[in-house]
């Protein structure tokens, strides 16, 4: 017999699929239904092509999460690694994400050292760990909140170790327990409200842990924010 998903049962799990890939086919048709009425110039139709667009970023968005928790799943994800500047890295992610935290009214903070922590890693695998867990504490921290980005490292476990700590909605140790586990963001009615399929943190685990390194969660509790902390074996 299959094993069901932990804590999230296969019918609730197609019910979410179906619903998240229905919304944008429903906003595409309804788009392409203006644009087969409008002349290509007009303002309606350039509106209708932006949303097109969008939608099907979305869509591509969720089939690539699919596709990489089912590899993961197989054993058949692939790591390209090559000596990794961590703190570059992580300053460049957080520059990259400065206009979500603008938009969602969220501060972001950096405390990362000036100086280089050098890691083996795949840096394009990396950098989409670093930019999950910045776009889940963007989403789940209410605007005038912060998120506090830092890097420090453990000379004597050897390990380079990332902090992202928010002031957001928080962790109930029931849901802590199992939030790496596929599928388990999708069964909180906040997530839902939020869209995806609860797989994001599936992978960051599973990219972390290949590479050699740990990732967990932390929270006193609903309302009480979270911190989330990866760490990673140093270079050599």
């Amino acid at each position: 017999m299959k094993q069901e998903p932990c804590g999230f049962c296969q019918h609730e799990f197609l019910a979410v699929l179906s619903h998240e890939l229905r919304n944008p086919l429903s906003v595409l048709s309804n788009s392409l239904y203006v644009v087969k009425r409008c002349q290509p110039e007009e303002p309606r139709s350039v509106r209708a092509l932006a949303v097109m667009e969008r939608q099907i970023r979305h869509m591509t968005s969720l089939i690539d999460a699919l596709t990489e928790a089912a590899s993961l799943g197989r054993g058949s994800f692939e790591l390209r690694c090559s000596p990794v500047d961590l703190a570059e890295l992580l300053r460049n992610a957080c520059f990259d994400h400065e206009g979500l935290f603008s938009n969602q009214r969220v501060q972001l903070r950096e405390e990362i050292p000036a100086a280089p922590l050098w890691i083996v890693a795949d840096p394009t695998r990396l950098t989409q760990v670093i930019s999950n867990l910045l776009q889940n504490a963007a989403q789940f921290t209410p605007a005038g909140g912060h998120v506090v980005v830092a890097l420090e490292s453990d000379d004597g476990e050897r390990r380079a170790r990332m902090r992202f700590a928010d002031t957001g909605v928080g962790l109930a140790e029931e849901l802590r327990r199992r939030l790496f586990e596929p599928f388990t963001q999708a069964d909180t009615s906040l997530a839902r409200s939020q869209g995806g399929l609860g797989l994001g943190l599936n992978l960051v685990r599973g990219i972390v842990a290949l590479h050699g390194g740990t990732v967990r969660a932390e929270s006193s509790g609903p309302g009480r924010g979270s911190t989330f902390i990866v760490e990673l074996p140093y270079a050599g």
